[in-house]
């Protein structure tokens, strides 16, 4: 039997990504990042902390979404004959979208599919959550008149 060689050197790479419509919206959001300024004490509290918050109801959307499509398969058994097994109409949609059937008997298939939604969630968890407890720098003026304070006038 003869093999087509792979154009890239490691042909299990591209299978690490997933392509869907819930991926698109994770690119949507990186390519939002360099129209916000860094998190500082300042910022979390404007534009940057709303894209930080938005991120993570996001992800925790997506990852609902996941489970009550589960849930859904497993308890409505007209809905998983309407998917179909292979290559029906809804079954295409529903991946398309992102949701899919996970496969128990199939588990780093599952992973794969599941976890960017939970590393996300955990990493905008974290960020937003080292963020909040930034303190908010102070004017140059606030810190000049802090500092007078302190000295007592010799006399």
């Amino acid at each position: 039997m003869y093999r087509v060689p792979s154009p890239a050197p490691f042909p299990e790479l591209p299978c690490l990504f997933r392509f869907n419509g819930l991926s698109l919206v994770y690119l949507l959001y990186l390519l939002l990042l360099p129209w916000f300024l860094g998190p500082t004490g300042d910022t979390i509290k404007g534009h940057t902390g709303r894209l930080l918050r938005a991120l993570l109801g996001t992800s925790i959307l997506f990852l609902v979404a996941h489970l009550v499509f589960q849930v859904c398969l497993y308890t409505v058994p007209a809905l998983d004959q309407l998917l179909g097994r292979n290559c029906s109409q809804w079954q295409n949609l529903s991946v398309h979208i992102g949701v899919t059937r996970l496969d128990l008997n199939d588990v780093p298939n599952s992973v794969r599919l599941v976890a960017p939604d939970l590393g996300i969630l955990l990493v905008s968890a974290v960020c937003l959550g080292i963020c909040s407890r930034l303190e908010p720098s102070k004017p140059p003026a606030a810190q000049s008149k802090s500092s007078e304070s302190v000295h007592l006038p010799e006399q």
